[in-house]
């Protein structure tokens, strides 16, 4: 059997049409998928990329009014429980250079951080005597702790025997990483 010209015309332009179908759909078109799958991706990324930007500058900006408030202390890295608990209890020699007397150092139970996952409030309980000026100097130069420290509560009596003497019991806390520790 022989093919005219005619039908090789034909036969070559059916090859040529089946090889652009195949190759359509086998090459271009999950390419082309791909593509927009791909683009859709790098929209996505770009998206969090700036969320993630955004949340860094606002750390960073968060960053700077702790450490006008706190001191440098704010910008430690948190650690585990335990070792949070050591660097309060470093606080003792701070306090007794304000003039405050503590009386007793009693660890609380920590607690967690309602806005942040993983970060606890690790408390100690100080009660001593002091007047009011050496309150203020005392938690004043709480600020140049090596590490965070805030006042959580803060009670004062007034000693009816001695005018201007104060009883104080003063809750002093740091932050904790819970998942360094696995508490």
């Amino acid at each position: 059997m022989s093919f005219s010209a005619r039908d090789n015309r034909a036969a070559i332009l059916g090859v040529i049409g089946l090889a652009l179908i195949l190759i359509t759909r086998f090459v271009a078109i999950p390419f082309c998928e791909n593509w927009a799958d791909t683009r859709d991706n790098i929209a996505v990324s770009q998206d969090r990329l700036q969320k993630f930007e955004r949340k860094i500058r606002r750390i960073l900006s968060r960053q700077g009014e702790l450490t006008r408030t706190y001191g440098q202390g704010a910008l430690t890295p948190l650690k585990d429980i335990e070792a949070s608990r050591i660097d309060l209890l470093a606080v003792q020699d701070i306090l007794r250079k304000g003039g405050f007397a503590a009386a007793s150092y009693q660890r609380q139970p920590h607690r967690k951080l309602k806005d942040i996952d993983g970060v606890v409030i690790v408390p100690l309980q100080v009660r001593g005597k002091c007047t009011l000026a050496q309150l203020t100097k005392s938690l004043s130069a709480l600020r140049s702790a090596k590490t965070l420290v805030f006042v959580d509560r803060l009670t004062l009596v007034n000693n009816a025997k001695k005018p201007g003497a104060l009883e104080v019991t003063l809750v002093l806390a740091t932050l904790g990483d819970m998942e360094v520790d696995g508490s």
